[in-house]
Parts: structure tokens; C-alpha cells; sequence
């Protein structure tokens, strides 16, 4: 989202500056929409591909009105209950049917509900967070041949799944090199996830 104050004043600051200097006005113009352009192109970049992590809470708290971005938050600093509250509210307010059967199935996995989980997995599977979901699920209830059959275009998804092996087999040392490799694979708001969604892993696990 771009800092709307902060556009109308530097509009303001460049109309007079432009008035005082007798320069065209297009040179403000043109100068708006370069600034307009650099702050849409970086907020993106934070978003999608930065791996400063303060950059990215900082931009997550910034848009926590928003559902889904709040319920990033809760990943990071609020209880399990938080987080359920929170996926319950992106789940009343998704967009789109998929958004809201992906975050569903999020939600049975965190509380374990893993019949519940697998049954709206399967009906997303034509998706990489279908398949991804039904490999998780696999993988935490021990059948890790299963788990290993899926295949991603995503890599952070691959090396998640053999994460959740290591977990699941209580593989201190092969959980901690694919929690590595997991967050190696992610950029921006996902890496984010990512790390909190495995530090609240390794809180939860007696190993």
C-alpha cells in the first residue's frame, strides 16, 4: 500500500518548489510517479523476496487489518489460540473458495484434526497446497513413503516435508538441516511464516 500522507505532501512540497523555481510542472509530475513507482516496486520486493526479517514484520504490521496478514502475526507472537482465532477470521472473510479450503486445512492440521485436514486437502489437491498439505499430513502420521511421493515446483515445500519427517521421527539433527534449507528456499512474507511456523514446531516438540 503506498503512504498516501506522505504522497500529498511531497505533492505539495514539489508544487511549490516548482512554483518558487519557475519550472514546469511536469517535472513534479513525472518526479510523483517515479517516487509512486519506487515505493509500489519495494513494497512488493519486501513482501515477495527480501530476507531482512524486520523489513518484512515491519510490513506485515503495517497491513494487520488485513486478515490474512494478521493471522502472520499471531504465527509469530501469539498463542495457539490466537492463531486458531485469527485463521477462523481469514477463513469469514476469504475471497475466493480455494483461500478459504487452504486455510480450513491449515487449521485442521495445527489442531491435529487430521482426518478433517486430509479430507479438504484432497479436495484442493489440484493445487501445490493440496498436495502440500496432504505430504504434511503423511508425514505426520508416520507414512513417510507417502509423504516423499509428492513432488513440488515449489522447493521450500520440499524441504518442509522432509522437515515434518525429521519431526515426526524426532530427528533432531535431519530437522534442524531441513528447517535450514526450508528457510533458504523462502523469500519475503513466506520465509516470515516459515521460521515462526518452525520455532512454535520446536516449542511444541518433546525430543
Amino acid at each position: 500500500m503506498v503512504n498516501w500522507p506522505l504522497f500529498i505532501a511531497l505533492g505539495i512540497i514539489l508544487g511549490v518548489a516548482t512554483a518558487m523555481f519557475e519550472l514546469p510542472y511536469v517535472y513534479a509530475v513525472i518526479l510523483l510517479v517515479a517516487i509512486v513507482i519506487f515505493m509500489i516496486v519495494r513494497m512488493y520486493y519486501i513482501a515477495l523476496y527480501s530476507t531482512n526479517m524486520k523489513a518484512v514484520k515491519k510490513y506485515i504490521q503495517k497491513h494487520k487489518k488485513e486478515p490474512v496478514m494478521n493471522f502472520f502475526l499471531q504465527v509469530a507472537d501469539g498463542t495457539k489460540e490466537d492463531e486458531i482465532k485469527a485463521i477462523d477470521h481469514v477463513i469469514s472473510t476469504a475471497r475466493t473458495s480455494n483461500i478459504k479450503r487452504t486455510y480450513e486445512m491449515n487449521r485442521a492440521i495445527r489442531l491435529k484434526d487430521f482426518d478433517l485436514a486430509e479430507e479438504i486437502a484432497q479436495s484442493i489437491s489440484d493445487n501445490e497446497y493440496g498436495k502440500y498439505g496432504l505430504a504434511i499430513i503423511a508425514a505426520s502420521r508416520g507414512n513417510y513413503e507417502e509423504a516423499e511421493e509428492y513432488s513440488f515446483f515449489t522447493l521450500w515445500m520440499k524441504w518442509a516435508v522432509q522437515a515434518e519427517i525429521a519431526y515426526s521421527q524426532k530427528n533432531r539433527e535431519k530437522y534442524d538441516e531441513n528447517v535450514q534449507k526450508t528457510i533458504d528456499a523462502s523469500k519475503g512474507v513466506q520465509r516470515f511464516v516459515v521460521i515462526h511456523n518452525f520455532r512454535k514446531a520446536e516449542q511444541e516438540q518433546d525430543w
